[in-house]
């Protein structure tokens, strides 16, 4: 193989490797919500319509939902989560929401899930499992055709 093909795969390898550890940091998120949050019913607060500076300045609407929750041990939690303008609010004056135990500023509403982040990190590692699987069966082929070498060579 020419070695312009063998730095192409290398720089996909590395950047699905970097894409790899970075969606994980995100992922890792996630799978701590899914293991160790707990959920409850919040009182509704308020609902605001607020704005994000995009890219390129430009304005990008969002909700700000603002709750207020009694943990377990009984302490009193008031916090909030922005979502996307088109989140389906509910009709009563409740929402679910995933917390953490003693851990003030981490909750969100339920079913809040950064789905992109889920989504890449599956994707970069498959790239990185196909990758790494290819690479193991070149190596092994490799060693295969020096053990037959230095086979022949002793007969020889």
């Amino acid at each position: 193989m020419d070695e312009e093909a063998e730095l192409a795969r290398f720089k996909w390898l590395l950047i699905s490797g970097v894409a790899f550890l970075i969606s994980a940091f995100f992922a890792w998120s996630e799978l701590q919500y899914a293991l160790r949050s707990r959920t409850v019913e919040a009182e509704l607060v308020e609902v605001r319509e607020t704005y994000t500076v995009g890219r390129r300045g430009r304005r990008v609407p969002k909700l700000e939902v603002e709750y207020r929750f009694t943990e377990e041990d009984g302490a009193l939690r008031l916090e909030r989560d922005d979502v996307s303008t088109d989140w389906p609010l509910p009709e009563a004056d409740t929402v679910a929401v995933q917390y953490f135990p003693g851990a003030p500023g981490e909750s969100r509403l339920a079913g809040h899930r950064n789905w992109i982040a889920l989504v890449v990190f599956f994707g970069t590692l498959a790239v990185v499992a196909v990758a790494g699987w290819k690479l193991w069966r070149e190596a092994r082929a490799a060693i295969e055709q020096s053990n037959r070498f230095t086979r022949n060579r002793r007969r020889g």
